[in-house]
């Protein structure tokens, strides 16, 4: 038997209804259920939570492998200019310790040949002395010396007096402590 069509009508609006009566009980159900809401935001709270650390815990993990890139870098800078500040004091070191021998041996050199003029200068002053005038016939106007005069001989160089003998010997001593000075301020170097 065929129902009418607001019978039919009507089943159907019953159906709908109930169908929409069961969604609204567990709409409610699910609100009534404080424990299984509860359980679910302490989960979503969770999953949250556990994100949010995940994504701190990368960050500090970029910020720490870039800090280590960043000291890494910075040391090895600083072990590049440490050992090039190291060739450059060895380079300085040795040329002056080069230096200062070139300027030890010149010194030598100098010091040689002040003790050549210094031997020759005692060798002129050692035929410098006195002897006896040896003129027969010349009266000498002291009685008290009957022999005679003394007489002092000098030879000399050619052109070369007693102011030039002086700057000589005080050049030659200026020169001997002057390769002192240089002799011991390289002992103290090496």
């Amino acid at each position: 038997m065929s129902d009418s069509p607001e019978v039919d009508q009507l089943k159907e609006r019953i159906a709908h209804t109930r169908e929409e009566l069961g969604e609204t009980v567990e709409a409610l159900a699910a609100k009534a259920d404080v424990k299984a809401r509860a359980s679910g935001a302490v989960h979503d709270a969770v999953d949250s939570a556990k994100a949010k650390v995940q994504g701190l815990a990368d960050s500090a993990r970029e910020t720490v492998a870039g800090a280590k890139d960043k000291v890494t870098g910075a040391k090895d800078t600083a072990l590049e200019k440490a050992a090039d500040a190291k060739d450059t004091a060895k380079d300085k070191a040795v040329d002056a310790k080069d230096t200062a021998k070139e300027k030890v041996a010149v010194a030598k050199e100098k010091v040689a040949g002040v003790k050549d003029r210094v031997v020759d200068a005692k060798d002129k002053v050692a035929e410098v002395g006195t002897r006896r005038w040896a003129q027969p016939g010349v009266d000498t106007g002291d009685p008290l010396d009957p022999e005679g005069a003394l007489v002092v001989v000098e030879e000399r160089p050619a052109g070369l007096d007693r102011r030039l003998q002086a700057a000589l010997f005080a050049t030659a001593v200026g020169a001997v402590l002057g390769a002192v000075i240089v002799w011991v301020r390289a002992r103290r170097r090496s």
